[in-house]
């Protein structure tokens, strides 16, 4: 997984495969298991996009080395709790008080814990306090605008 780049047609064909193969909404969770640790970064944002990807493989994608990949993991409806925590104290050691954007956006995650969102609205994760109930459409909103995004589809702009 550590940013290898493929060199040769074969690998860059193969790689296209299993990018294709991530996208597929019939791969069985258990592939998706496998491809979560592709050594080729899209492959591994395209299990993290899956509806099928289960929550331990999700866990592996929060701890990746590439931020996109563990963005896409942090926006997924069922990463679990332990991951979430994990991005939280990750941009919490990169960024400390300066911004708070992928905190924002795990304290409105359907997965936190009350104490866990509690403890980052308490750090003055949110911006306006008020937005900072428990709707979680603030959430469901960056959620489905990421995903039309990197489909393609209508909304993208």
């Amino acid at each position: 997984m550590a940013g290898r780049v493929p060199r040769s047609r074969a690998e860059q064909l193969a790689g296209y495969r299993r990018v294709l193969e991530a996208r597929d909404l019939a791969t069985s969770p258990d592939r998706l298991r496998v491809l979560a640790d592709d050594e080729v970064g899209p492959v591994r944002v395209w299990a993290g996009l899956s509806p099928r990807t289960p929550p331990d493989a999700l866990e592996r994608l929060a701890h990746d080395e590439d931020d996109y990949v563990r963005r896409i993991a942090m926006l997924h409806p069922n990463t679990p709790e332990a991951a979430l925590r994990h991005m939280a104290a990750l941009e919490t050691v990169r960024a400390g008080d300066r911004y708070f954007l992928d905190r924002e956006t795990i304290a409105h995650h359907p997965n936190v814990s009350r104490a866990l969102r509690n403890a980052l609205v308490g750090e003055g994760t949110c911006r306006d306090r008020r937005e900072c109930r428990e709707s979680k459409s603030m959430w469901r909103n960056r959620s489905l605008k990421l995903q039309r995004r990197l489909s393609g589809g209508a909304g993208s702009r």
